[in-house]
C-alpha cells in the first residue's frame, strides 16, 4: 500500500507540473533533486509496476485541480525541502506495515485532498 500511495502521489506530482511547467522551453519540471529523481525503468521493481497498474489513472485532487503532491524519502527531508508538506516514503512504508491502506496513507499526508481519476472524479 505504501507503493500504491507513492504511485498516486508521483502521478499527481507529474501531472501538476505538466500543466504548471517550471519552464516554457524544454521541460515541465526542473532537473535537480527538488523535483525528484528517476533512475529509469532499469531501477524499478515488479512491485512498483504492480502498484502503478493497481492505481492506474488515480490522482490527488484539491479545489478542483490536481494536487502538487510533494514527497520525499523521510520526514526530515520533507521538512527540509517542502516545509513538512507532503508524504514521507519511509513513513508511508511504516504505516502500510501497520495495516494502513493506501487511501488512508494519502489522506494522512495530504489532508483536505480527495482521490480522483484522470478524466473524472472518484
Amino acid at each position: 500500500d505504501a507503493l500504491k500511495a507513492q504511485a498516486v502521489a508521483a502521478r499527481s506530482y507529474t501531472i501538476y507540473y505538466r500543466y504548471n511547467p517550471v519552464s516554457r522551453d524544454w521541460y515541465d519540471i526542473g532537473n535537480d533533486t527538488y523535483y525528484q529523481a528517476y533512475g529509469g525503468t532499469a531501477k524499478e521493481f515488479g512491485t512498483t509496476t504492480a502498484a502503478v497498474n493497481a492505481t492506474a489513472g488515480q490522482v490527488l485532487m484539491q479545489g478542483g485541480s490536481v494536487l502538487q503532491a510533494m514527497y520525499a524519502a523521510t520526514e526530515d527531508l520533507s521538512r527540509e525541502a517542502h516545509d513538512g508538506q507532503g508524504m514521507a516514503q519511509w513513513g508511508a512504508a511504516d504505516k502500510a506495515a501497520a495495516g494502513w491502506d493506501y487511501t488512508s496513507i494519502l489522506a494522512h499526508y495530504y489532508p483536505g485532498s480527495s482521490l480522483g481519476t484522470l478524466g473524472g472524479s472518484r
